[in-house]
């Protein structure tokens, strides 16, 4: 008689990088991520070339320590982060993980986008 009750993952226990690349739309949804952090670093570059400031009291200290290199640190780090969350936790969580980093990234890519529209009339800066 086998047991065939689902196993869930032990604590502290990261998955393998196969398994993390095996959900349906796990590709997609790291395509997405990685695709908004960096049109945000690019845009917010832009944006503060024009003029504009950083919202995030975070990224602004990053900026002011290091200039534009602490803000890709900055997204470096948490995508990082991103990363080991997504593998360490239940794969049912994976999406759910992946869109809360995507989708304030694309609300910022979209006001930055705004915003330097707003000043510019273009993003011929790209």
């Amino acid at each position: 008689m086998s047991d065939r009750s689902p196993r869930l993952p032990t604590p502290g226990v990261v998955r393998p990088l196969t398994a993390l690349e095996s959900g349906r739309h796990g590709p997609v949804l790291w395509a997405l991520v990685v695709g908004f952090a960096l049109a945000d670093t690019v845009l917010t570059v832009i944006g503060l070339e024009l003029g504009l400031s950083e919202a995030n009291p975070v990224a602004r200290s990053a900026l002011s320590l290091l200039g534009p290199a602490g803000l890709v640190l900055l997204k470096g780090f948490s995508l990082g982060l991103l990363a080991v969350i997504v593998r360490t936790v239940p794969g049912r969580f994976e999406p759910a993980a992946l869109l809360g980093f995507c989708l304030p990234q694309a609300a910022a890519t979209g006001v930055n986008a705004t915003l330097i529209l707003s000043q510019t009339g273009t993003i011929a800066g790209l």
